[in-house]
């Protein structure tokens, strides 16, 4: 026998030891867990048909709900809610005036909003090309209303667009950038 004989039977028994708790998941961490609180948020919760909740039926992938978390607002205090409708009906009477003059651009909304919602809290860009790559002239804005709501849309030749929703994880009032 070998000098080397005991030290290879002892990194084989080793080698089969993490195999086998790698095979078997000792200590049942759940993936989720693992990474719980990585970005600030508890893991998604679970269904009773063992699926993230969130995550629509069918063909979607495993990680769906963490990977669109960044685009769920989150909810709003009832009383801010009601404050931000206000607002936003506000907003769109403003923006549907502006557009009717032909003023769609970043600097005519931030003149019509700035007035209704005051200039510091006030975010307004030209509006991002589609999908497609194809940009439209026009704006999109938002603000916060209270500590919980947001106002959020768009202006553009033929429309306006206002929504009322929470904060989103990553961006707070303004939409998170699209993904695939």
């Amino acid at each position: 026998m070998s000098q080397h004989a005991p030290a290879r039977r002892t990194i084989g028994a080793l080698v089969a030891v993490v195999t086998a708790l790698m095979v078997t998941g000792c200590g049942a961490v759940d993936e989720d867990d693992l990474f719980k609180n990585m970005n600030g948020h508890d893991a998604p919760t679970t269904s009773s048909q063992g699926t993230p909740q969130g995550t629509p039926p069918g063909d979607a992938p495993p990680n769906h709900a963490d990977n669109s978390r960044v685009t769920r607002a989150a909810a709003m205090d009832p009383r801010d809610e009601k404050d931000a409708r206000a607002k936003a009906a506000e907003a769109e009477k403003a923006l549907d005036a502006s557009r009717r003059r032909g003023d769609v651009g970043p600097a005519a909304v931030r003149t019509a909003l700035g007035r209704l919602v005051g200039p510091s809290v006030l975010s307004v860009n030209r509006l991002r090309p589609a999908r497609s790559g194809a940009r439209e002239e026009g704006s999109e804005f938002s603000f916060g209303v209270g500590a919980t709501a947001c106002v959020s849309g768009s202006v553009a030749k033929n429309r306006v667009a206002v929504d009322v929703h929470g904060p989103y994880p990553d961006t707070g009032c303004g939409a998170p950038p699209f993904t695939h």
